[in-house]
């Protein structure tokens, strides 16, 4: 103040943190949304009083409970690159929300592992086939009327490259960008069909898995009285040995689709039954500790 100087001390907040959790993202100022642009951006910096500060930020995580559509947003809506529409959870999840252990928060990955693993999908190359792919998947998101910018469709590709490290490819492979449901749209609305497109055209087995957990949720959903319940029974019966002939060829996501029908098959049954609600939960503990 002696020098005619006011200063801000960035020690602990935004501009000296490496993960960020931003809530109600929407919700911030004109000047606010400015500062984003430009520690979102790859510049990752933040003015600082009148100082433009380099920030060490790594990723950003975000909530709303709004979304903003207006075109004077759309350079902030990609700085956003993955963003996952969050639905209330469903029947059959809502014992467990109301009366089970939530698990402890536990640190798995150092920044150490992070930063390996995004060097690593630097430099992984991109096989023609997953180049060809994504091509179809732009094609057929613009012939739908989903248009995600040009800045969002060239950083989609980093991502497919994450994912391909995740999963032990030595090259992106059109599998790999089924994880790109959450990153080619625009719109809230969008979602659902975008990534119907994109799970068909990266990996047809993996969007029938998604059709038929679909299917089996609403099966179970609308078991009400007990026939209603043993013709769900019977149809989870065919959605089990259909995932069960997907799950032949090693694929992991099929395993767990074809463990949960089954669970679910079991849940039914045991209802038919007439079983208490409590040997039922024990007789489920016991499939997933591997009978």
């Amino acid at each position: 103040l002696r020098d005619d100087r006011y200063e801000h001390v960035g020690d602990g907040s935004v501009t000296d943190c490496e993960i960020l959790f931003l809530d109600e993202v929407f919700r911030g100022s004109d000047a606010i949304r400015d500062t984003l642009l430009h520690l979102l951006g790859p510049e990752r910096q933040a003015l600082v009083g009148t100082l433009q500060v380099k920030a060490p930020l790594v990723s950003a995580v975000g909530a709303s409970n709004s979304w903003s559509d207006t075109a004077d947003q759309a350079a902030i809506l990609d700085r956003w690159l993955i963003r996952r529409v969050v639905r209330p959870v469903s029947p059959q999840g809502r014992q467990s929300l109301l009366f089970g252990d939530l698990p402890a928060v536990t640190c798995v990955v150092g920044m150490a592992d992070v930063e390996a693993a995004h060097a690593a999908s630097l430099a992984l190359p991109v096989g023609d086939d997953a180049k060809s792919c994504l091509l179809n998947i732009l094609d057929e998101l613009h012939d739908t009327g989903i248009c995600p910018s040009d800045r969002r469709c060239r950083k989609a590709l980093a991502v497919a490259r994450a994912s391909a490290v995740l999963h032990g490819g030595a090259q992106v492979e059109p599998a790999h960008m089924e994880c790109l449901t959450d990153v080619l749209w625009d719109l809230p609305e969008h979602a659902d069909k975008a990534g119907e497109i994109i799970r068909r055209v990266a990996n047809p087995v993996g969007a029938r898995l998604t059709e038929i957990l679909r299917e089996v949720d609403e099966a179970v959903s609308a078991a009400g009285d007990m026939g209603e319940k043993m013709a769900a029974v019977k149809k989870l019966e065919a959605s089990e040995a259909e995932a069960k002939k997907l799950s032949v060829s090693g694929n992991g996501r099929a395993t767990k689709t074809l463990a949960y029908i089954k669970r679910e098959r079991v849940r039914l049954q045991a209802q038919v039954m007439g079983l208490e609600s409590s040997s039922v939960e024990k007789l489920l503990a016991g499939m997933g500790a591997g009978e």
